[in-house]
């Protein structure tokens, strides 16, 4: 049965991240911060808590290359948008967390509701940030890549999907038409997509190594999140930072009937890219959402528990 009630628990300042260099699936976890594999370089404003392992390379040459979105220079902006408000902060003051709601200067309003949680400004006025927040597109969940691709008679082949945790799912079926693949959902993942956009808040659960605490969780139409914790030296999904960022999505792949949906999960560092975590067992309907979340990068070991009720 869902829980209705929320139990939010007291936990000591730095209770929820454990340093090790090494792990199996059954010990504690490392820095929830920084233990990426392979994860590349921070730009030497890049914030590190106090109780994080900063790597030997931790700092970028002026002359080294960084992907295009990897780095953004502290004079940017980003621009968020809550209840259709526009506000843009620095971006030095998001990495990886973010200023929480309400924060920031106030540059317009969405005609509508928000379709997207957050976008870097092309500009010191952000004149991107209307379009790209106002009118992103719906997210559908996952589609094929196949879906308009060239193709030869009416052939049909299947397109299924891929959980970050190695998991074949029912994806989609692409019909050659008129010399393009058309695609179509095998599943209901759009519906689901569709059915988690919205204001939650709850208790995470974790494998066993800190003590359940409080987050909320907004979902928007385009499946860019903004997660937070309550709590002091704490994400609302251990691992990463808080707070919206256009690399922070979730994205629905696939349905089964008693099992719940699976989902791809970025979770934002605050370098590209996001790692990729896995979400399970996800039910939502009109009040609750219902989910377990792995860190695939640490072989999908130990999941959490997310429990949420709307707002």
């Amino acid at each position: 049965m869902w829980r209705l009630a929320v139990v939010l628990l007291v936990i000591p300042g730095c209770s929820l991240y454990f340093p090790s260099p090494g792990r199996s699936d059954d010990g504690p976890v490392p820095d929830a911060r920084t233990s990426v594999p392979d994860a590349p370089s921070r730009p030497p404003d890049a914030h590190v808590p106090p109780d994080a392992y900063a790597p030997p390379d931790a700092y970028v040459p002026p002359d080294a290359y960084v992907p295009p979105d990897a780095y953004v220079p502290p004079g940017a902006a980003m621009a968020r948008c809550e209840d259709g408000q526009l506000r843009a902060v620095a971006t030095a003051e998001t990495w990886p967390d973010a200023p929480g709601h309400g924060a920031g200067r106030a540059i317009g309003r969405c005609e509508g509701a928000c379709r997207s949680a957050a976008v870097l400004c092309a500009d010191a006025e952000c004149t991107n940030a209307a379009q790209a927040l106002c009118e992103a597109p719906i997210s559908l969940g996952a589609t094929c890549p196949l879906d308009g691709a060239a193709c030869q008679g009416a052939e049909s082949i299947d397109c299924p999907e891929t959980t970050a945790c190695s998991v074949a799912l029912p994806g989609s079926t692409c019909t050659c038409s008129n010399g393009r693949y058309r695609c179509a959902q095998l599943t209901a993942a759009a519906a689901v997509q569709a059915g988690i956009v919205g204001k939650w808040r709850g208790t995470v659960t974790t494998p066993g190594f800190a003590a359940p605490y409080p987050i909320t969780l907004w979902v928007y139409p385009d499946g860019t999140y903004w997660p937070d914790c309550a709590l002091e030296h704490c994400s609302a999904f251990y691992y990463g930072g808080d707070g919206p960022s256009p690399r922070r999505k979730i994205t629905v792949l696939s349905t089964a009937a008693g099992i719940g949906a699976s989902a791809d999960i970025a979770i934002d560092f605050g370098y590209s890219p996001a790692q990729t975590g896995a979400i399970g067992g996800l039910v939502v309907d009109a009040t609750n959402l219902r989910f377990t979340f792995s860190a695939a990068w640490f072989s999908c070991g130990q999941p959490f528990d997310v429990d949420l009720v709307r707002d």
